[in-house]
């Protein structure tokens, strides 16, 4: 077995294995202990993290925070991971921005390393989004745990055990159970305080997790069905996520037809992004939405009078 192949299936075997020796090691590889610390200390210098146990039943061990395999990127892969944190870093808080900036430094080292181009030629443009929150970390935190807090809301108090975290519009929402009324309230982070911890009640068994609530909110919302002429210039500068998404049809030479669906509770946005495109669109039904659109335009037109 040629040395870099036996350092790749060391680099396997200790990270399956978690703890091990060198006796164990070369017995496994067969070859001698001697070459077992060469092939260690390669592995220490390529930033695996290993460390000494001491005593009687000592031998090495990786360090228990790191949970995934090794695992190998093209040039071109780490460059997209990198373009990837390029968007996460224009969120201005997230429950990891310091693992992010951790990622980063490492990739850019690999690149340094192996003397492949840092700069990409290509860079995420966006104008940085939402607020800085404080609480943001230790409430994600609780969400591995699983634990049930005492929070102060809009000057209500809640028992709630987080079970999820998601960004909206420029700002983090809390999703959690209510012990006490069975409700999944869903929270501003940053209006959140935390009054107390309760790390030893016994969280019920049935509590939905993030993805089951968010599944549920699709499929017991009031779904509203819209038609809109756009102009075929315009198609473009949608960016709603549910009309972005919709189906065009033809309407005349330089006009298309939107038929979309979306949640009711997600109105205020989609009428949002309806004005943005100002006489470039026309919203034909339902006749709800068509109310909600003159009465912005009202609102602007009387503002400016």
């Amino acid at each position: 077995m040629q040395q870099t192949e036996r350092i790749i299936k060391i680099w396997l075997y200790i990270y399956m294995h978690r703890q091990f020796t060198t006796n164990e090691l070369s017995k496994h590889f067969d070859v001698s202990t001697r070459t077992i610390f060469r092939d260690l200390e390669t592995l220490s210098s390529l930033s695996v993290p290993i460390y000494a146990e001491k005593g009687k039943n000592g031998g090495y061990r990786v360090l228990d925070s790191i949970k995934l395999p090794p695992i190998a990127f093209s040039s071109d892969e780490a460059k997209a991971i990198l373009f990837s944190l390029q968007m996460l870093n224009k969120v201005i808080d997230t429950p990891f921005s310091t693992t992010s900036e951790q990622i980063q430094l490492k990739i850019k080292d690999w690149f340094e390393k192996y003397d492949v181009e840092e700069d990409m030629g290509v860079k995420f443009i966006y104008p940085n989004r939402g607020l800085k929150v404080k609480n943001l970390k230790q409430i994600y935190d609780y969400i591995g745990k699983k634990m049930l807090i005492m929070i102060n809301y809009k000057n209500e108090q809640r028992k709630i055990v987080p079970i999820g975290l998601y960004a909206w519009n420029g700002y983090w929402y809390m999703v959690g159970y209510d012990i006490n009324d069975g409700t999944y309230p869903n929270v501003r982070v940053d209006q959140i305080k935390v009054l107390n911890e309760y790390p030893g009640y016994k969280i019920p068994n049935d509590i939905m997790t993030f993805n089951e609530w968010y599944q549920k909110g699709l499929d017991d919302d009031e779904w509203i069905k819209i038609k809109i002429i756009v102009n075929k210039r315009s198609k473009d500068d949608i960016t709603n996520h549910w009309l972005y998404n919709g189906i065009y049809s033809k309407y005349d030479k330089d006009k298309l037809m939107l038929k979309a669906s979306f949640p009711k509770r997600h109105s205020k946005y989609v009428v949002s992004d309806i004005l943005r495109l100002g006489v470039n669109a026309k919203v034909i039904s339902p006749s709800s939405i068509v109310e909600k659109v003159k009465s912005e335009i009202q609102k602007m037109n009387h503002l400016y009078k």
